[in-house]
């Protein structure tokens, strides 16, 4: 057990239970693929040429943590403005909720987004344009509205956390009409539309060509066993949060780390949540020190991580940039397939020619000779 370097207020153990568990909660830990991760979405999002932007990557990884850190931070960039333009939101963000039924409920999306929008009179919102003779459709309502709202509020981004739930249709057909919708909504409103999930987001990417030019992809991994360096910020993170967990003896993380590696998959999301959840019931138990068995007993099971780790490594492999991949690139677009037949024929009839007629030099003849030369 240890007890020195602690990282938490020292006044944090004379605290309840519920402030000491919250404090923890609310850490977070800036390592180095957030900061990767952080630093490429902020810079698509001020891309003003690309309105989709696709952040993808395992369960657990933290891409919550990154959501709420991109809003805090176009909040904060966008002050100097709002002092100029009060009606301005400086962004919109917030989770997309999973359907009770087999898709997506688009109209409920855009009310939620209005609501937040502090939108006036959403319920009566009405479509001047419609037709007397046409029935009036809410949903098309709904996402005029919100269009326009966004058009004049002039958000830097709008952030779709759990976008994976996007995904959620009962034909392959409609999942194009997905991604139509969000690209139209994007390009009506001129607002970037980040849509934050899982690798279910993947199908998203290669919808169409169309689809693939207006976006951005942008990967948040896992970190690697089989790379030092990524292991060794594993372990960095790991420490960190050894320190800040405010119990009166921190336990032993470190020597320990392969341990935490495998039941996490390398996710720090998965870790912050498994840590959480045991000091809180420790505390709650009265303990001074948290045990490596006490880890175990609240860590996911093998069975489970198997399958998130399997989950994980089939995403990785859709992103690979393998040899096949790249043949078969080359394949389509020609490249390696050119016919030099026609080539060789006409470079060969070219020499023929310039042999037989070479300039200053008679061509080979028989003279006449004799009388009436």
């Amino acid at each position: 057990m240890m007890t020195m370097n602690k990282g938490f207020p020292e006044g944090l153990l004379s605290k309840s239970i519920e402030e000491r568990v919250d404090y923890f909660n609310k850490y977070t830990v800036s390592h180095p693929i957030l900061r990767e991760v952080f630093d490429q979405l902020l810079k698509a999002i001020r891309n003003s040429q690309r309105s989709i932007i696709l952040v993808y990557g395992p369960s657990g990884v933290g891409k919550s943590t990154l959501y709420t850190r991109m809003l805090k931070k176009l909040t904060e960039d966008a002050l100097p403005l709002i002092e100029k333009d009060p009606g301005m939101i400086p962004v919109v963000g917030h989770e997309a909720i999973s359907p009770d039924s087999g898709n997506f409920d688009w109209k409920d999306f855009f009310v939620r987004t209005l609501e937040l929008l502090m939108e006036p009179l959403i319920d009566h919102k009405v479509e001047f344009r419609r037709s007397p003779h046409v029935k009036e459709d809410k949903t098309r309502t709904m996402r005029n509205a919100l269009e326009k709202t966004l058009l004049y509020r002039k958000p830097s981004a709008f952030l779709i956390d759990e976008a994976q739930h996007l995904t959620k249709m009962t034909s392959s057909r409609k999942l194009r009409n997905q991604m139509d919708t969000i690209k139209s909504l994007a390009s009506k409103s001129k607002v970037p539309h980040v849509l934050i999930g899982t690798y279910e987001l993947l199908p998203f990417r290669n919808l169409s060509g169309q689809l693939t030019r207006r976006g951005s992809d942008i990967h948040f991994p896992r970190y690697r066993a089989e790379e030092s360096h990524e292991v060794q910020s594993f372990i960095n993170v790991l420490w960190t949060f050894q320190r800040q967990m405010p119990i009166e003896n921190q336990p032993d993380l470190i020597n320990n780390w392969e341990f935490f590696y495998k039941r996490s998959i390398g996710c720090i999301g998965i870790l912050k949540d498994w840590l959480s959840l045991t000091l809180q019931i420790r505390l709650e138990e009265g303990a001074k020190t948290i045990t490596m068995d006490d880890f175990q007993k609240y860590a996911h099971s093998i069975e489970q991580c198997l399958k998130m780790a399997r989950e994980a490594r089939e995403g990785e492999a859709q992103l690979e940039e393998n040899q096949e991949k790249i043949s078969d690139l080359d394949r389509i677009l020609g490249i390696g397939q050119v016919d030099n037949s026609d080539n060789s024929e006409s470079e060969r009839k070219y020499k023929n020619k310039r042999a037989a007629s070479i300039v200053g030099q008679r061509n080979p003849k028989r003279d006449k000779v004799g009388e009436g030369v």
